[in-house]
């Protein structure tokens, strides 16, 4: 198999002011050979046999082809009020479009279209974060892939570090807050496995 080459665009539009910052960009990339796992539309089990009653994982090869990467990714920060601690509005977004040049297909397990907003705070040793991603849905897919659905993500933390010499921070996560049936496109998986309902996590972490 050949080397991976490839010719590439790039374009990027930065701007920071004490704490508000904005950052845009967009991107062209012609591949000459583009290596990825193309689906070949057979079940197999975990030993890669087909045909037996546990063959539920989807076969992929290797293979490499002519291919075109565009999209862009844009993401800013807004300090919106400092009255009692600090409180910045986050906003991201970002979008791929790839196409195998031979057949004129998309390429597989490409995300979709992702636009968030996010809120962040922080006052002193307390920090607290609350975000919803919402992925829409993947209709651009190779053959023997199926359409992924859009989903809409929140999620949130909160954080407290222990006045202590070393780093060590207590942490609380929830993820999945609407309880959504979450798929992510670039998974291999995704036609047999969510990936995770509600939860919440506790816990500490330190750094020496």
């Amino acid at each position: 198999m050949a080397a991976e080459r490839s010719n590439s665009l790039d374009a990027q539009l930065r701007w920071k002011s004490g704490a508000n910052s904005l950052s845009i960009g967009a991107f062209y990339t012609r591949f000459s050979n583009f290596v990825f796992d193309q689906n070949s539309g057979n079940l197999v089990d975990a030993d890669g046999v087909a045909g037996n009653p546990d063959s539920t994982l989807l076969e992929a090869f290797t293979q490499q082809v002519p291919a075109i990467f565009k999209g862009f990714e844009a993401e800013s920060s807004t300090r919106i009020d400092e009255a009692l601690g600090k409180l910045d509005l986050t906003l991201r977004g970002d979008y791929v479009h790839a196409t195998n040049k031979d057949s004129g297909n998309p390429l597989p397990r490409i995300p979709p279209l992702r636009l968030g907003v996010g809120l962040r705070y922080q006052l002193e040793n307390l920090g607290a974060r609350f975000d919803v991603l919402h992925a829409f849905k993947q209709n651009r897919h190779d053959d023997f892939e199926l359409v992924t659905d859009g989903y809409t993500d929140v999620s949130a933390a909160l954080t407290y570090k222990l006045p202590t010499q070393y780093h060590v921070e207590l942490f609380a996560k929830a993820n999945n807050l609407l309880n959504q049936e979450i798929r992510y496109h670039t998974s291999y998986l995704k036609d047999i496995s969510t990936a995770g309902e509600r939860s919440l996590l506790f816990g500490m972490r330190a750094e020496f």
